[in-house]
């Protein structure tokens, strides 16, 4: 089996797994008539990729409040507490602390109420790394790998995430 099949086999596999409810969904590929997840296209370039076809998210796109932070927050959580997706996740680094520093300056600049939570998370970076990160000792946790607004609907209490290409099973601090 090639590694792009591979990958998102995976991938469709581990969507089939995530326990949705309320709070928590997630866009699952549709069958095809042949009842597989995946198939062959052609693209325009002639080159030959996998693909699957999902339903369209419901709800609506997330903006920058504080609700919908907080509520995509709750799912998240809801999503990294399945231990079963961390056993059927590929193992892979998912951002190195550079990218992590730039995640936590941008947020900083777009949300007004988020500068206390990310010098906290600063502060926590900064220990792991005096304490030998990444070779300390930490729980290791599925983890979706993009995690951002444009990969995720709201309707009412639910968030329905998308855009499982980068998960995988890391660390989580």
């Amino acid at each position: 089996m090639g590694e792009a099949r591979r990958t998102l086999t995976t991938e469709l596999r581990l969507l089939e797994e995530v326990e949705q409810d309320d709070v928590l969904a997630v866009a699952v590929a549709r069958p095809t008539l042949e009842h597989t997840r995946s198939f062959r296209i052609a693209l325009s370039d002639g080159v030959v990729r996998r693909a699957a076809l999902f339903d369209a998210a419901s709800g609506r796109p997330l903006e920058m409040t504080r609700e919908d932070v907080v509520q995509a927050g709750q799912a998240l959580k809801r999503l990294h507490d399945q231990p079963a997706l961390r056993d059927l996740a590929p193992r892979r680094q998912v951002a190195d602390l550079a990218e992590t520093y730039r995640t936590l300056d941008r947020l900083a600049q777009a949300f007004t109420f988020a500068g206390q939570a990310v010098a906290a998370t600063r502060e926590r970076c900064q220990q792991l790394v005096a304490a030998g990160w990444p070779s300390v000792e930490m729980p290791v946790g599925f983890c979706h790998g993009d995690f951002r607004m444009a990969n995720m609907r709201i309707d009412g209490r639910q968030i329905t995430l998308f855009d499982f290409d980068d998960c995988g099973s890391e660390p989580q601090s």
